[in-house]
């Protein structure tokens, strides 16, 4: 109900013999909830005589706090089995699946698809194992393509040794596959192989060991060496020769290494 005074609408219908509906009750409440559905349901129990182990049939779509208020006025009535062999079964997300019992299926598909039952499948298993006059064999829910017994069938055959390719028979037929025509590629070709992730990284952490091995040589380059004789770095070293004839010429020349 909308407007300025809004509400949610409760109702209950009846079905006949001649499967005719027609209503029993309605009310207008604040909110769907508990609360209300479970005050809806006490005063539909007071004008039908209704007590917790009558013999009702109630139809819903599980509404909010619908599911608990029938438990808790009325505990005997069963829920989620049509009596055909049939179950709807919940998920954790809230999804509602039909699993059937006869012909093994289930709205997922997943059993179909896969040929293992599914969770849906194994609650439904579950539950009826609660009967103990009930017939159960997880293993008529798996494919046959799962069993032990066609593996063995599978593989109970040898494997035949045959002759080499010269005695090949020839084959007769007029039709000759070639291969596709050759397209060069655009670009140089590769001719090295593309390194794996790993080898480059290997090699640029070789390379940086090696610019640190070279630049502690060339800190210490100024030490004496085993001959006793110092040699210096010329690493940022600038040499000045001054006054150097060349052709005559009086020039100044910086070297710098």
């Amino acid at each position: 109900m909308k407007g300025p005074f809004p509400g949610q609408v409760l109702t209950t219908v009846g079905l006949d013999s001649n499967n005719g509906i027609y209503p029993l009750a309605y009310a207008i409440v604040e909110s769907e909830n508990t609360v209300s559905w479970k005050w809806f349901l006490e005063n539909l129990g007071d004008d039908l005589e209704l007590a917790s182990n009558s013999n009702y049939t109630f139809i819903s779509d599980r509404q909010k706090g619908l599911q608990i208020a029938f438990d808790q006025l009325f505990p005997n009535a069963e829920h989620r089995w049509n009596g055909a062999n049939k179950f709807q079964v919940t998920g954790a997300l809230q999804d509602q699946h039909v699993v059937d019992v006869r012909n093994q299926t289930c709205t997922c598909r997943k059993r179909e698809l896969m040929g293992i039952p599914c969770r849906h499948a194994i609650a439904t298993l579950n539950e009826m194992s609660r009967d103990p006059q009930a017939e159960l064999d997880i293993y008529k829910w798996v494919h046959k393509m799962y069993w032990l017994e066609t593996w063995q069938k599978a593989y109970s055959f040898k494997v035949e040794p045959i002759k080499g390719r010269l005695m090949w028979l020839k084959s007769n037929c007029p039709t000759k596959l070639t291969p596709p025509p050759h397209r060069t590629q655009v670009g140089r070709p590769k001719k090295k192989r593309r390194q794996s992730e790993g080898e480059r990284l290997s090699k640029r952490q070789k390379a940086s060991q090696d610019d640190g091995v070279n630049e502690m040589q060339g800190e210490h380059s100024q030490g004496p060496t085993n001959d006793g004789v110092q040699k210096l770095s010329r690493k940022h070293i600038s040499l000045w020769f001054d006054d150097v004839v060349m052709y005559g010429v009086h020039i100044l020349v910086c070297l710098t290494w």
